[in-house]
């Protein structure tokens, strides 16, 4: 499949954004172009297929009777998935058997830690992997929500998280997700004043809480709309610029990137 396109003429911006593609924008407007424009194939890495399989376990946990949310039965879904699903999937980018038994336990750790946070039988969440869809700020926006717990007088938006727990500083990016996701709760037909979102980082184990506020609200409008606006620019320009950083690492364009002294070519 060719990068190139015709010089005059104008691209398509994604008729949808989700809060993953806005930050692939903000991260690397090229990345953006190759995987959102030119749809080229973006294959899930090692970090992202592990996210999965334990975003999968526990879905299908919580979906269980409150009194058979146990660690035991934790693993005998974790092992059953595994068997019927991840196993192929992983195969595919996890070689050896001595790396996938060690990425099996980086797994299990992961939903391990689940029981540190909270007693998943003592509630049962609302809403679990809801797709969510609707306009913020004029932009249409799409996305999937972890998990959805609905209270007597608020509502809590929750996001497994199976990565590196960040720095302080870097958690307004990471809430930027969960604060967008709950401007869209209407179109599901639940409204609160008061919403609480919270990151889960389960192979530390670390959770991250706080209230929405208005500020929050303005501040996440304000940069859907920023970067929906240089997005259209973009497609108009033809001009997505590289931005060469540390996450080039785990980029599947590397290779036919300009920042690495590659020419936009054929993908085999």
């Amino acid at each position: 499949m060719l990068v190139n396109q015709a010089k005059n003429k104008e691209l398509v911006a994604p008729e949808f954004l989700s809060p993953s593609s806005i930050g692939t924008f903000r991260q690397c407007p090229l990345k953006f172009k190759y995987s959102k424009i030119d749809g080229l194939p973006d294959p899930s890495g090692q970090e992202a297929i592990l996210g999965n399989y334990v975003h999968d376990v526990l879905e299908k946990l919580y979906k269980l009777s409150p009194n058979l949310r146990t660690q035991e039965q934790a693993k005998l879904l974790a092992r059953e998935l595994w068997d019927s699903r991840w196993e192929e999937k992983t195969s595919s980018v996890v070689r050896g058997e001595k790396e996938l038994n060690r990425f099996r336990w980086a797994a299990w750790w992961c939903i391990e830690h689940l029981w540190e946070f909270e007693n998943p039988t003592s509630f049962t969440p609302s809403k679990m992997e809801c797709f969510v869809t609707g306009e913020i700020g004029g932009v249409k926006m799409r996305g999937y929500i972890d998990r959805i717990l609905i209270g007597d007088k608020n509502v809590t938006i929750s996001d497994y998280k199976t990565g590196k727990t960040p720095r302080e500083i870097d958690l307004p990016e990471k809430f930027f997700q969960l604060i967008t996701y709950s401007q869209l709760l209407s179109h599901l037909g639940i409204e609160f004043d008061e919403i609480d979102v919270e990151l889960l980082y389960l192979r530390d184990p670390v959770r991250f809480k706080r209230r929405v506020t208005q500020e929050d609200l303005n501040s996440a409008i304000e940069t859907i709309q920023e970067t929906k606006r240089n997005i259209d620019e973009s497609c108009k320009s033809g001009n997505f610029p590289h931005k060469k950083s540390v996450l080039c690492g785990w980029c599947s364009f590397k290779k036919i990137c300009p920042a690495w002294g590659n020419n936009e070519r054929q993908i085999n």
